[in-house]
C-alpha cells in the first residue's frame, strides 16, 4: 500500500480492493490488535506520503474500500484512525472531513462522539458536502429538534452553500440510506423540488418528497402512523 508518486494509485486502489474483498469474506482477522495496528501502520504510511489536498484526496479516493471494512470489523481501527486524522489534517478541513466520511460508513458510532472536534469553519462546497454526509452516517436515523447545533440542523444550514444539484440529490440518497428522512424531505421540498425546470423531474422529486413525509411518520409514530403514512404514499 505504499504510494508515493501518482502511477501508483491504481496499485493502491487494486490492493485496497482486494484485501476489502478478503476481510469481508474473514471476519475474524481484525479481533486480533496486531493485525488492527499492521493495516493502520500500511493505511498511515500511504496517506503521509502526500504533500498536498489533491494527491491526499487521490490516496483517500484509493484507500476507500479498505478503510470503511476495517472501520466497519473493528472499532479499534475506526477510533485510532480518526484520532490520526483528527491530529494530521486539523489544518486540512478537506482530507479530515473526507477521512471522517469513509469512517463513519463503516462505523457510525465512532465518528458521532468525535464530531466537534472535527471542526466547521470552512465555506468550501466540496467540504461541506463531506461534513453533511459524515453527519448523516454518524446520526442515523435521530430525531431533530429546533436547536441550531442540532446535527441535521447543521446540515441543512451547511447545504445553504452548496449549489450542485446532483450533489444535494446524492446527499438526499445518503439520507434515505441513514433513515435521515426529514432531512431528505427537507432538501427535496425546498430546493429539488423548486429548483428543477423539467416537468419529469418535478414528478419525480415530489414523489420522492412524499416518499420522505410518509417514512418520517412512521419513524416517529410507529404503527399508530401507518394510516397517514399510507395517505402521503
Amino acid at each position: 500500500l505504499q504510494c508515493s508518486a501518482d502511477d501508483q494509485l491504481a496499485i493502491v486502489q487494486s490492493a485496497s480492493e482486494c484485501l476489502a474483498l478478503v476481510l469481508s469474506n474473514e471476519t475474524s482477522y481484525l479481533i486480533e490488535k496486531s493485525n488492527v495496528k499492521h493495516i493502520f501502520t500500511h493505511v498511515r504510511q500511504s496517506l503521509l506520503s502526500s504533500s498536498n489536498d489533491k494527491a491526499s484526496s487521490a490516496i483517500i479516493d484509493a484507500l476507500k474500500p479498505l478503510i470503511v471494512i476495517c472501520s466497519r470489523q473493528s472499532r479499534t481501527f475506526a477510533v485510532s484512525f480518526l484520532s490520526f486524522a483528527i491530529k494530521t489534517y486539523s489544518a486540512r478541513e478537506r482530507v479530515l472531513w473526507k477521512l471522517a466520511t469513509f469512517v463513519s460508513i463503516g462505523n457510525p458510532l465512532a465518528v458521532s462522539t468525535r464530531l466537534s472536534n472535527l471542526g466547521g469553519s470552512s465555506s468550501d462546497e466540496d467540504v461541506a458536502t463531506c461534513k453533511v454526509r459524515t453527519i448523516l452516517s454518524s446520526t442515523c436515523g435521530k430525531a431533530v429538534d429546533a436547536s441550531p447545533s442540532d446535527p441535521l440542523q447543521r446540515c441543512l444550514s451547511l447545504t445553504e452553500s452548496i449549489r450542485d444539484m446532483w450533489v444535494l440529490f446524492k446527499l438526499v440518497r445518503v439520507a434515505f440510506q441513514t433513515s435521515n428522512y426529514s432531512f431528505a424531505r427537507a432538501i427535496l421540498e425546498k430546493r429539488l423540488v423548486r429548483g428543477c425546470s423539467r416537468q419529469q423531474s418535478f414528478m419525480y422529486f415530489n414523489a420522492l418528497s412524499k416518499l420522505a413525509h410518509g417514512e418520517e411518520v412512521l419513524a416517529v409514530k410507529g404503527a399508530k402512523g401507518i394510516a397517514e403514512s399510507l395517505e402521503l404514499l
